[in-house]
Parts: C-alpha cells; structure tokens; sequence
C-alpha cells in the first residue's frame, strides 16, 4: 500500500509561491535556510524540518556535506535485493510509478525502512542524474545519512510528503524538489521502505 500526499512550507502568501513562483520561493527557502542555520528563526520554514536540521547537526552532519554515507556496496546490494521482501513488489511499482525505457526521464529511487538505498529505477539520463546526487544502491538517505531529505522525513514520520529547494539541509540539494512516500505492508501497516521522484 502506498500513501500519497504532499508536504507544506511556511504560512499563508509565502506557501503560496510554492506553486505560483517556485523561483521566487526557492530563492526565500535558501534566505531563510541560512538564518535558521545561523540560529535564527524564520517562518518560511516549518518546525519539524527546522528540528530535523538541528538533529542532522547534531549527528555530524554538515549543510555542506554532499555525499551520503554508504552501508554497503552496490555489488553487495544487489544480491541483498534477490532475497529483500520488498523485491516481489518491484516489478510492480516499476510498471504504475517508474520509466525505464531509453529516453526515460523520470527517476524511481526505492530503499528499505532504514533509508538504503535499494533500487533506482530510470533511463540512462535519469540514473546519471542519480549518480550525481549518490543516489546509488548502498547509499543511507535517511537523517542520520545525509540530513534532512524526502526520504529520512517519510521515514520519520510514516507519511507522503515533498522536500523543496532549500527544505533540504544540505546546499547541493537546493536545486531539487523530491516527493516521497511509504511503502508498507498490505496486512500489517508495517513500514518497509519508501519510494521517491527527485526532480531537478
């Protein structure tokens, strides 16, 4: 079972430019990160993700660190995924949520409950994308992996949500909006992993 929705920013007029200005929106988000950043507060930002920040901090994560941490390689990966219990749902979330063709665009990222990244779904342009995030097979996106992201949120929280511009803790994250949700098992609730777009 999957659940879908979409994440909030900020109040009133300034949310609203999320979609009616992301330029104008993404370049406040990047104003506001730095104060909160610096120990100031700012509306713009919602309090969870100001807390997720101030955890990713304090775990040694650093707003200009790009590279997540790496559990595994993806040589070791793939043969974890053959015996994973998300693997019989692959096919599957491939066919209603990924494209994987040649001129593909869009980028699937699959990980387990913990934030490894397990899969990643995409044409050749997509996955060099992946690449250039280190959205590769091994790699932790949870909190304590690389801050505050679509992924580690989801997993914090058992929800969809959307991570925008500078949402995200790390500085070369700004530039990517991404859209995440649960994946759980259909009888017990269980969560099992997540997937998610991140879209330049």
């Amino acid at each position: 079972m999957v659940e879908v929705s979409s994440g909030t920013a900020g109040t009133g007029a300034t949310s609203a430019l999320r979609f009616s200005d992301p330029v104008m929106y993404s370049r406040m988000l990047r104003h506001a990160h730095e104060d909160v950043i610096g120990g100031a507060e700012r509306a713009e930002i919602t309090t969870d993700i100001q807390e997720s920040w101030r955890r990713s901090l304090a775990l040694g994560i650093s707003p200009d660190q790009h590279s997540p941490r790496h559990v595994r390689e993806p040589s070791e990966v793939r043969a974890l995924r053959r015996e994973h219990i998300l693997s019989p749902a692959i096919p599957a979330l491939t066919e209603l949520l990924g494209d994987d063709s040649d001129g593909g665009r869009q980028l699937l990222i699959i990980t387990d409950a913990a934030g490894e990244v397990l899969w990643r779904i995409g044409g050749r342009n997509a996955l060099t994308q992946a690449d250039s995030l280190e959205f590769t097979e091994g790699a932790d996106w949870s909190e304590s992996g690389i801050g505050t992201n679509a992924i580690s949120e989801v997993l914090r929280t058992g929800s969809a949500g959307q991570l925008f511009s500078a949402e995200h803790l790390v500085r070369t994250h700004h530039d990517w909006a991404c859209t995440a949700a649960p994946i759980r098992h259909p009888l017990t609730g269980e969560l099992l992993g997540c997937w998610m777009y991140p879209d330049p």
